[in-house]
């Protein structure tokens, strides 16, 4: 399965590096510490002063897990588009993140979140693929496939 990769870049492994220093503290590899980890300033990255980079190092680089309900908050201020896309579809953050989202809106989301960011930030949904597979390993035509 194959995806376009779209307009935005892949995330390099070290942008963390490369933020502003509001974004969070970077600890280096010390004789303490045998790796160097990356703590996000959450507060920081919800406001509309945290550049695209910080949000993006801070959601996928960050030594902790992101904080409960912190997607949803970056993506009201810095993803516009995609938010407008879960109201007019009346979805929340953690529905479309656990796989609970109509699979046709799926695409559309990651899209809006990928552009806003700048960078792949969330996978695309690969629909003709799988709808392929279906139509192979079945014998089924996509007129016949329906999606809730």
């Amino acid at each position: 399965m194959t995806t376009s990769p779209g307009p935005y870049r892949p995330v390099p492994a070290d942008l963390h590096l490369h933020v502003e220093a509001q974004a969070g503290e970077y600890l280096p590899v010390s004789r303490y510490r045998k790796r160097a980890a990356f703590h996000p300033d959450w507060a920081y990255l919800c406001t509309p002063a945290a550049s695209c980079d910080a949000v993006v190092a801070g959601l996928l680089q960050g030594a902790d897990d992101v904080p409960r309900g912190m997607w949803a908050a970056i993506i009201r201020v810095h993803c516009p588009d995609a938010q407008a896309l879960f109201d007019e579809h009346q979805l929340g953050w953690d529905q479309f993140n656990e796989g609970r989202a109509p699979v046709g809106i799926c695409n559309p989301i990651a899209l809006a979140i990928n552009e806003a960011l700048g960078y792949q930030v969330i996978r695309l949904f690969p629909i003709a693929d799988i709808l392929e597979q279906i139509e192979d390993s079945l014998g089924l035509t996509s007129e016949n496939i329906h999606f809730a």
